[in-house]
């Protein structure tokens, strides 16, 4: 059955996820390192602690019951007070009543507990759901956002960056940092936005600077992350080998006429995720982590091409396997055919199989145990076709390595863009001396930890079904200019 889709959060046009993802922060973190809903919401408060369960009726059976002090060390902090009437109603639901000295005045910064119960009693002082902020403990189980001990703030670094692509119109003049595929279409790239609150006051979203002008997102325009662009250019050129962004305009204005099963059929953790707002589950932070972070892959990379870490590994996976003859060990040959066969016919086979037979190879015979460097290359290409690294030396994609609030400030001298790019880019790969075995362990291994490279997949082969539909449409206009030529 498929899931409703709620108009209200508008997701990104190129991956499906939202732009309105939040942060709680640790204890230990500074402010900044919060925020909520939009750039004006600048951290998670007590109202993301409503429960989701839709069998509760009435709000105050909803709020409060998620994260409770005791149960996982969560609480509240006063970051602004609003005070209220001294008889404050009991049934507002945007007040909520906490323990506190009776007629004491609470400062900005107090801690406050969190309780189940939050009714109006003796000891308790009314607070402004919008005046606390939550504060994240390693047991944080709020759905309200997403927990600053299981995902870091540079990791969700534009997580809620929004960009678009804008028709040229006869006022357009080219810009010095411009792309090539700028230059060669109808479209250009707009600024940068924090954030972008729903379909209703999508007229109203305005972009950041670009070419010293301010834009607004109107129909059919399709915002998308820049990150989620950046993997789509990758895409582009790797399938069509060049970035189309007229036919994927186009393609978005006819999008009803063809196959939106990549839009309706989404991974479980977005599915789980959609609703009015978004729905932060613990344990899917990885949905907000920027593609192009990935500080623990280029510590992957780097102990895949030293050769002093590789040492025995790196020989191993590069020797060439001996052949074993049946007299030198009768017992081994017998009942292992592969011994049998000279190497030459063995890696021959391991040409015809994929990942997984290649793995129970290994499993099941010693002939394939230690396996050339080459194969490990190829089994990383087929189940990562999304690790651009190792397929080109493209620079990252400069508008997913920043934030509205970067062009601002001007954080980033146009001058030092290539020395602000180096710090994106992952290490030059050495095909000949890349411990290719090592690395593919070390993603495997610890894939619970790239979280930016989960979400790369995720968008890849969200992006891969869509281009399918995409070159459906190109074929669509190509065939419609040929029959206007002919008429």
């Amino acid at each position: 059955m498929l899931k409703t889709i709620v108009a209200a959060e508008r997701a990104c046009s190129l991956c499906g996820s939202s732009f309105n993802t939040r942060r709680i922060r640790t204890p230990e973190e500074p402010q900044h390192f919060a925020w909520g809903y939009h750039e004006d919401e600048r951290f998670v408060n007590a109202w993301s602690d409503l429960d989701p369960r839709p069998n509760l009726s009435t709000w105050i059976e909803r709020i409060g019951v998620q994260c409770p002090t005791a149960e996982t060390g969560c609480y509240y902090i006063l970051r602004q007070y609003h005070p209220q009437n001294q008889d404050p109603d009991p049934d507002d639901c945007w007040i909520i009543f906490l323990d506190f000295e009776e007629e004491q005045v609470p400062t900005v910064g107090h801690r406050f507990n969190i309780h189940r119960d939050i009714k109006k009693r003796p000891g308790k002082i009314g607070i402004w759901v919008e005046d606390l902020e939550h504060i994240a403990s390693p047991g944080c189980r709020t759905n309200g956002g997403y927990c600053g001990y299981r995902i870091t703030e540079k990791e969700m670094r534009g997580c809620q960056r929004v960009q678009t692509l804008l028709p040229k119109t006869h006022s357009y003049q080219k810009s010095p940092d411009d792309f090539e595929f700028e230059v060669n279409s109808k479209f250009f790239l707009s600024g940068l936005y924090d954030g972008l609150l729903n379909k209703t006051r999508l007229r109203l979203s305005v972009l950041g600077r670009r070419r010293d002008m301010v834009y607004e997102i109107g129909q059919p325009a399709f915002p998308f992350h820049p990150w989620c662009f950046g993997v789509y250019t990758q895409l582009s050129q790797r399938y069509l080998g060049y970035v189309e962004v007229d036919a994927l305009c186009s393609f978005f204005e006819h999008i009803r006429s063809y196959n939106r099963e990549f839009f309706y059929f989404l991974c479980p953790a977005i599915s789980r995720s959609r609703d009015f707002q978004w729905i932060h589950h613990p344990g899917d932070e990885w949905l907000a982590a920027n593609p192009y972070y990935v500080p623990k892959l280029r510590d992957l990379m780097n102990m895949a091409m030293d050769p002093s870490a590789a040492s025995n590994l790196q020989s191993a996976a590069l020797r060439p396997q001996m052949y074993i003859s049946p007299t030198a060990t009768s017992h081994f040959a017998t009942t292992n055919p592969f011994a049998k066969l000279p190497p030459e016919i063995n890696y021959m086979i391991l040409d015809y199989l994929g990942e997984f037979d290649i793995l129970d190879m290994r499993l099941v015979s010693r002939v394939f145990y230690q396996l050339p460097n080459r194969v490990w290359l190829r089994m990383i290409r087929e189940k990562m076709p999304w690790l651009w690294e190792i397929q080109n030396e493209d620079p990252p994609y400069f508008w997913a390595t920043m934030t509205a609030s970067d062009i601002r400030h001007r954080r980033v001298d146009p001058g030092k863009m290539e020395q602000h790019l180096a710090r994106w880019t992952m290490p030059k790969v050495c095909y000949e001396t890349m411990n290719w075995f090592k690395l593919y362990v070390g993603i495997t291994k610890h894939w619970g930890e790239l979280k930016g490279l989960q979400n790369r997949r995720r968008i890849w082969n969200y992006q891969e079904k869509r281009l399918v539909q995409l070159e459906y449409h190109m074929s669509d206009i190509a065939s419609d200019s040929m029959s206007t030529e002919s008429d």
